[in-house]
C-alpha cells in the first residue's frame, strides 16, 4: 500500500483512525475506526453526506462511539512494552516536498509518547527491501535542547528524519 499515493486528507483520515485504535486497544484498524476519524475531521463535507440521507451525524458519532467500545480489548506491541500515552505519529507523507528528501523509495510510521518524565518513539519501515524497527525511550529533558523548528517542532517527525534520512 502506497500511502504517498494517497490525497492528503485521506492519509490524514487513516492516520487518525490508527490513533483512534490505539486509543481503543484495538488488535487492528476496523471501518468503525476510519468512520470515527471522519465524523471527527471537522469536515464538512462528511456531515453533510450523511445529513442528506437523512440521519444525524451527531447521531451517527455517538453510535460509532458504543461500537468502538463494544470491541474487544488487546495488549500489544507498545502496550506490551509498558509504552503508553502516545500523542502523535507521522508517515512517509508529512515528508513530501521537504527539501532534500527522496520519500519514493522508503515507507514508515513512527510514533511518538510520552510516560512518567520520559519520551519514547517506536519507528516501523524503512528503504524498500531493507524495513526495520526502532525503540527509543529517553528523558523529556534529552529533546527539551533540540531546535525542532526544522521538523515542524515534531519530536517523531525529527525521529524519522535521523533515522532514515541523515547521512
Amino acid at each position: 500500500m502506497r500511502l504517498d499515493k494517497w490525497a492528503v486528507t485521506a492519509q490524514e483520515a487513516l492516520q487518525a483512525a490508527l490513533g483512534i485504535a490505539a486509543d481503543a486497544d484495538a488488535g487492528q484498524v476496523q471501518p468503525v475506526h476510519l468512520l470515527k476519524a471522519l465524523l471527527s475531521s471537522g469536515e464538512r463535507n462528511i456531515s453533510a453526506i450523511v445529513e442528506r440521507v437523512g440521519v444525524d451525524p451527531i447521531s451517527i458519532e455517538s453510535q460509532v462511539d458504543n461500537a468502538i467500545a463494544k470491541q474487544p480489548k488487546v495488549s500489544g506491541g507498545m502496550t506490551l512494552c509498558g509504552l503508553t500515552g502516545m500523542s502523535a505519529s507521522c508517515t512517509e507523507a508529512d515528508f513530501s516536498g521537504t527539501a532534500g528528501i527522496t520519500i519514493s523509495d522508503v515507507h514508515f510510521i513512527c510514533a511518538y509518547g510520552e510516560q512518567d518524565g520520559y519520551a519514547w518513539t517506536v519507528l516501523i519501515g524503512g528503504y524498500t527491501g531493507s524495513p526495520k524497527v526502532v525503540v527509543t525511550v529517553a528523558p523529556k529533558s534529552h529533546y527539551s535542547s533540540l531546535d525542532l523548528s526544522s521538523y515542524g517542532n515534531s519530536i517523531c517527525k525529527y525521529v524519522a528524519y535521523s533515522d532514515l534520512f541523515a547521512k
